[in-house]
C-alpha cells in the first residue's frame, strides 16, 4: 500500500511505503523511477544528462574557488552529477561580486557548458561561507571542468542535454584546468 505519493517540480519522485518488504516501481515520467527495496528508497538516475544555468561569477566559483553550495529559492530532490551552464546574463550585483572575488566579470565565460558538479544534498541551514540565509542550499561536491567549453543556451530549471553533444568531451579536476 502506498501513501503520500507526489511528483516534485524537479521531476524527482517522493514515495512513502507502508510495507517495505514489497518492491514497488513507480514511473514518474519517461526517465525517472523511484524504487523501494527492503525498506530503503533509491532514486535511479536518468540516462539523460541534465544541465542547470548558473550566473557568473558563481559558476566559476563552483568550479575553481571551492563554492560548495548553490543558493536557490526552491529545494531540489535531484541527486547526482549535473552539468553547469554559465548563463549569458549577469547583474550589477554579480559584477560587484566578481570584483570582490578578484575576477574580471567581462572575462568570465558565458553561454556555455563549462563543467559539472555533484549535488549530494539540499538543506536550509548550511554552515558554508557561501550559503545565503533564507535560501535552499544545494550541497555540491566533486567539481569537474570541461577541457573545452560547449556553447549551449540555458533555461530555467534542469535542461536536458543531448548525449551526442558531450560525446568525446573531457572533464578534468579544477586545479588542472585553465582559467
Amino acid at each position: 500500500m502506498l501513501h503520500d505519493f507526489r511528483v516534485a517540480h524537479d521531476s524527482a519522485t517522493l514515495l512513502r511505503v507502508t510495507n517495505p518488504s514489497v518492491a514497488h516501481v513507480i514511473r514518474a515520467n519517461s526517465q525517472w523511477d523511484m524504487v523501494c527495496r527492503q525498506g530503503g528508497l533509491e532514486l535511479s538516475r536518468s540516462n539523460e544528462q541534465r544541465a542547470i544555468s548558473i550566473r557568473q561569477p558563481w559558476a566559476y566559483a563552483i568550479l575553481h574557488l571551492g563554492k560548495d553550495v548553490e543558493n536557490r529559492p526552491m529545494r531540489t530532490h535531484y541527486r547526482g552529477r549535473i552539468l553547469i551552464q554559465a548563463s549569458l546574463t549577469t547583474t550589477d550585483q554579480e559584477r560587484a561580486a566578481s570584483r570582490k572575488l578578484g575576477l574580471d566579470s567581462d572575462g568570465l565565460l558565458r553561454g556555455a557548458i563549462v563543467g559539472d558538479i555533484e549535488i549530494v544534498d539540499c538543506v536550509h541551514n548550511s554552515k558554508s561561507e557561501w550559503a545565503v540565509r533564507g535560501q535552499w542550499h544545494w550541497i555540491l561536491k566533486s567539481p569537474r571542468v570541461l577541457a573545452k567549453p560547449i556553447p549551449f543556451k540555458g533555461a530555467l530549471g534542469f535542461v536536458r542535454v543531448q548525449p551526442k553533444l558531450l560525446s568525446g568531451k573531457r572533464f578534468s579536476a579544477p586545479n588542472q584546468a585553465r582559467k
